[in-house]
């Protein structure tokens, strides 16, 4: 396995940590859910992604 970050900083320098999840190219179900979740914590109020 490629050798991945385990965190990032945004554009105000605060660091978080990263979680990667492999998605299989067969496995839709699994790849649309995760899709739903990434959306679903995007759009929660409050987030701002001006930088």
């Amino acid at each position: 396995m490629a050798n991945l970050k385990q965190e990032y900083r945004d554009c105000k320098n605060v660091k978080h940590s990263v979680e990667h999840l492999p998605v299989s190219g067969q496995e839709s179900a699994d790849r649309e859910r995760l899709i739903a979740e990434l959306l679903a914590v995007l759009a929660q109020p409050g987030r701002d992604f001006s930088p």
